[in-house]
């Protein structure tokens, strides 16, 4: 028996109570726009204090896609201050900034990446 993306969807959503989503499983989410579905695994995932980077990058992504700018903003903050070096992280974070037309955090942001290309 052959399962349909729905049926593997579902069986996803099912095994929430069994354990949280790994990154590969949130990505897959991703790919079929369950959205709201990655916000409640991460948002459990957040108070749980179990984020890693992948997790803090596909839930701002779902964020965007929800047009939940003021929770990806304050997520990629917090994300970018657990993961200092990561650089995809405050990459989010600049756009984040500057999308909500705060272009006086989001410049030195966007000056790092200027010189990270010299």
């Amino acid at each position: 028996m052959r399962l349909s993306s729905k049926h593997i969807v579902i069986f996803l959503l099912m095994m929430v109570n069994c354990s949280l989503l790994s990154a590969q499983e949130l990505e897959f989410l991703f790919n079929q726009k369950a959205y709201n579905q990655i916000e409640n695994f991460c948002d459990k995932k957040v108070e749980l204090g179990t984020m890693n980077q992948v997790d803090y990058f596909w839930f701002s992504l779902s964020l965007e896609q929800l047009e939940k700018p003021y929770k990806n903003l304050k997520l990629l903050q917090m994300g970018s201050q657990q993961f200092s070096t990561d650089t995809t992280l405050k990459e989010l974070l600049a756009f984040a900034y500057y999308e909500m037309g705060n272009y006086k955090m989001a410049s030195p942001l966007l000056a790092e990446f200027n010189s990270f290309e010299s």
